[in-house]
Order: C-alpha cells, then structure tokens, then sequence
C-alpha cells in the first residue's frame, strides 16, 4: 500500500470516528435537551394544577354563596309562616287565643321575606277571620289565591269570608274556582249540608248554590262522576224527575263501572212506582257491586211492596250471607217466611232477631204468637 493510500485510511478513520463521536454527543444534548424540556414543562403544569384547584374552589364557594343568597328569604318565610301556624292552630283547634296577635305578626313578618308564598298569605286570611277582621282577611286571601291559584283551600275559605260578609256572589264565584280546582269540592259541601257549613240560612238557599257549584264542576271536570249524582238528587228533591233522570243517565255514561247511577236510577223509578223498572236497575247495581248490602236491601224492599215474597226471602237469604249477624235481615226473612206461610221458618227467624237484639219488641210479639200457634198445632 503507498503511503497515500495509508494516510487515506487513516483520514477516513478518524473522519469515521469524528462522525461516532458527534452523533454521540448529539444524542447526548437532545437526551439532555429533553431533560430540560421535561423538567422545564413539568413544574408550570403542576403549578397551574394548583391555580386551578384555586379557582374552581373559589367559584363554587361563590355559587354556594348564590345559591344561599336566593334561597335565604324563602327559608326565613318558612321559619316566620311555621311559627305563625303554630299559633293559628292553637286559637282555632285548643281555642287558646292568646297568642293570635303574635301568630299575626310573625305571617306578616313572613311575608317580608317572600311576598309570592300563597301558603303565608292564606294562613294569615285565616288567623285575620278568625279574629273577625273579614275586610282584611279577603285581602290575604285574594293575594293567596294570586300566588297559587290551585290552592282550593283558599279559594274556599276566600269565598266563606265574601259570604260572611254578605256579599253572596262573590262567594259562588270563589266557591266555583275552589271546584274547578278539585270537584270533591262539591262531594264535601254536600254530606256537610246547610246545618253543618252554617253558612245558609234556608235548605232552599244551600240547594240552590249547591246546584251553581256542582253545575260548576261538571263543566271544569265532565269526567267526574260526583257532580252529575249531586245535580240529579237534587232534582229527584225538588220533584223533578224527569232532570232527575237525565243527571243519573249522563253519569252512569260518564263511569259505566259505578253502581252509583243504576242505584240512583232504581230509586227514582222505585219513587214512581216502577217497580220492574227499579229491579233492573238495582239487580245491574248488585252485578257492579256484589258485596255492598244497600243494592240487596233496595231490591227486597221493592219485592215486599209487590208482596213478591219468595223472592224476598231469596234475597234475604243472600244478604244474611253478606252480614249474617244484622238483626233487620233476619227480621225480614221471617217477616216472609211468614207471610209464604213458613212459621217454623220465621219463628226461628225471630227468635234469632232477639239473640242479636233481646229488646227487641216486635220480634218479641211474634214469637209469643207463632209459639201460641205452634203449639196448638196450627198450620196455615
């Protein structure tokens, strides 16, 4: 080899290992370049990790405060109307009204912290009527009705206060919304009647409105059954049959799975003297309601005053089974037994009407004479 070709090898030697050594120490830097890049990027990440835990705490404490802020009158209302009741219920159910000034000021008080919570409003219309302050009261109470107009109970009690007052028919009108609100509205007024509300001063006048506001109901609620029962006994009352028939008919249509209609229809043809007419009806209500004793003892009732007793006796028969120990159903059975010329029958009737009843003097009477009978060995 010459010596050019020595000192070529040897150039390109060193030129190789020149080259080794830069990549290494390239590999070196960016190694540590990334070291630095790591450590560089690392320690703000985890510092702004902080900052942000920071803020995120530092927000829902402000929204926690919010929310405390919006919610802080409603629950001062609460505590103020709590109060208030407390003192109302103990004027109007321990009559200790010596705490009613005090229940007055705290409802106000309530109403200063929320003026759209209905409950306050209606609650301080009933302490101030209560005192007797109806002028003030139907203010409460018509701002209670504003701020729930679903709350029947102050629609009622707004209407009670108009009533008092005299002033009638502002009163069927509150009365009207109560029931537009909630027809059982209606079914109360009625089973409380005139004596019990002591609002009416005639069973005329408590029918009459009683009429207004069931005719109310029906036309806010046609789907409601207890109106049209309502409106058709009061015809049946007065006389009118005819209207009578058709509020019964409209609500057997209404709910054709009560007994109440057919009950109501047999009944008024019972009334006429229709009496095929009222087995039907009272038959199609045993068949809707197995179980409820009034259908049977319509339906005997009905076959005694055709003097149809075998049928009453079957259906006496049926009602012991429902209430075997009703003294008046053994009563009946004997009654028919008798008359069917069963003595033996109805003795042992009555005198099971006297092992349920023992003061009992006409089953008394009867059995002292079927025994007198029998025992002279008559028959019939």
């Amino acid at each position: 080899m010459t010596v050019e070709g020595r000192i070529s090898d040897s150039a390109q030697g060193k030129l190789q290992t020149e080259l080794e050594t830069e990549e290494q120490e390239s590999k070196g830097a960016e190694g540590q370049g990334r070291a630095l890049l790591h450590l560089h990027s690392s320690a703000p990440l985890h510092l702004r990790s902080s900052a942000e835990q920071a803020v995120v705490r530092g927000v829902m404490l402000v929204l926690a405060l919010f929310a405390l802020w919006a919610i802080w009158p409603k629950v001062m209302s609460s505590v103020w109307t709590n109060l208030g009741t407390i003192e109302l219920s103990r004027a109007m159910v321990g009559r200790d009204t010596s705490g009613l000034e005090s229940g007055r000021a705290y409802l106000e008080r309530a109403t200063q912290w929320d003026a759209g919570h209905g409950q306050t409003y209606r609650n301080l219309g009933r302490l101030t009527a209560f005192r007797g302050d109806l002028s003030t009261a139907i203010g409460s109470l018509t701002q209670a009705t504003e701020s729930q107009p679903k709350d029947v109970w102050a629609h009622l009690e707004l209407g009670d206060a108009y009533w008092d007052l005299g002033r009638k028919e502002e009163a069927i009108n509150s009365w009207e919304r109560a029931v537009s609100v909630d027809p059982t509205v209606v079914e109360r007024l009625e089973q409380e009647g005139p004596a019990g509300s002591g609002k009416f001063a005639t069973y005329s006048e408590y029918n009459q409105i009683l009429e207004m506001i069931a005719k109310a109901a029906v036309e806010a609620h046609p789907g409601r059954l207890y109106p049209y029962l309502v409106l058709g006994r009061l015809a049946r009352d007065r006389g009118d049959y005819p209207e009578a028939t058709r509020w019964f008919s409209l609500a057997a249509q209404v709910d054709r799975g009560s007994p109440d209609p057919p009950h109501e229809l047999g009944s008024l043809a019972e009334g006429q003297g229709r009496y095929d007419l009222a087995e039907a009806y009272f038959r199609k209500a045993i068949e809707l309601e197995p179980r409820q004793t009034s259908h049977y003892e319509a339906l005997v009732r009905i076959y005694a005053k055709q003097q149809k007793f075998e049928l009453a006796a079957e259906w006496y028969v049926r009602l012991l089974v429902l209430d075997p120990g009703h003294p008046n159903y053994h009563y009946g059975l004997a009654q028919a037994c008798y008359e069917l010329g069963r003595y033996a029958d109805a003795l042992a009737e009555y005198r099971q009407v006297l092992s349920l009843d023992p003061g009992n003097q006409a089953a008394q009477a009867q059995v002292v004479a079927l025994e007198r009978m029998l025992g002279e060995g008559s028959t019939k």
